[in-house]
Parts: C-alpha cells; structure tokens; sequence
C-alpha cells in the first residue's frame, strides 16, 4: 500500500509543492505537483537519486536529504 505523506518535522524544510510519499520501510519519492523529482533510499544512508541522475548524494540523516532536495529545487528555480 502506497500512502502519501509530509513528514512534520521536513514540513519546514520544503516548498508547499514538494510531496514525500513513504512507499516502503526505507523508501520515498519526491515529487513536485506532477513530477518525480527524485527518491529517497535508507540503506546505511540515507541515498538520494533522480530519475536523471541531476541530483545525487548520502547523508546520515532524512532531514539532511530532505534539505539537499529543497535546496535543488530551489536553486533550479523550480
């Protein structure tokens, strides 16, 4: 079951377009109005990738992914 959700504590990292759907134990998409921007793995990381290979990283927190994606977005004027 796919259930969509805003992590309150990531709710103030993030513009009000970016939606993090919990799809699994350890894994997120991200997506900004219709589009995937990118997904979230935990593994002994938290990993970071899009579709497009236009962001990438590990970080050992949730909330440090989570301001690297807001930052993209962003910086990509997005």
């Amino acid at each position: 079951m796919t259930t969509a959700i805003r992590p309150t504590r990531l709710d103030t990292l993030m513009p009000d377009r970016l939606r993090w759907v919990h799809d699994s134990a350890d894994h997120w998409n991200v997506w900004l109005d219709s589009e995937v921007v990118c997904d979230v793995t935990r593994t002994d990381q938290y990993r970071v990738a899009s579709p497009d290979d236009s962001i990438a990283g590990a970080h050992s927190s949730l909330e440090s992914a989570a301001a690297q994606v807001h930052g993209w977005v962003r910086w990509t004027g997005r």
